[in-house]
């Protein structure tokens, strides 16, 4: 009896281990998709013409972006396009910006990073639909990835 209790008491041990190992592991782990946040809602186009539109590539990948806004509210639209056929990689569109999730006027410390489109049957492409950010937003970058089909990222070019 105390050998087994012993034994469930290591196989919890390890097991809580693990699980605090998951947890630190998914803090650091790739992007979310956008539309898997509350940061972002689909809209059927920008409510303005202020925009800018940045273009990234890299080896395999390319990407392009449609970033319009108002004061703080961003709008914004990606295309991207595995330029490899039979690689097995992805292109990935991913952008980068800081919210103000208070609305108290104040952005957090911290970058979010989301895979806005992906497209792993080179040589089309495809287009995102059009995303409006539900809080204040700031500093919005976006870039080309070479990755995985779920959106998640091997290797990127830097932010435009």
């Amino acid at each position: 009896m105390t050998a087994t209790r012993t034994t469930r008491r290591a196989w919890q041990a390890f097991g809580a281990l693990m699980s605090a190992l998951v947890l630190v592991v998914g803090a650091f782990s790739a992007p979310v998709q956008a539309h898997s946040t509350d940061d972002w809602t689909a809209v059927s186009g920008p409510g303005t013409s202020n925009c800018r539109y940045p273009d990234s590539s890299r080896t395999g990948v390319y990407a392009d972006f449609d970033i319009c806004w108002s004061g703080s509210t961003v709008w914004v639209r990606a295309f991207a396009m595995d330029t490899v056929d039979g690689d097995g990689w992805c292109g990935i569109a991913q952008i980068s910006y800081l919210i103000d999730s208070n609305r108290n006027g104040v952005y957090e410390d911290h970058r979010h990073v989301r895979s806005t489109e992906t497209d792993c049957n080179a040589p089309f492409g495809d287009l995102s639909g059009w995303y409006r950010s539900n809080y204040p937003t700031t500093q919005l970058w976006g870039r080309a990835c070479v990755g995985y089909s779920n959106g998640d990222s091997y290797a990127c070019d830097s932010w435009r």
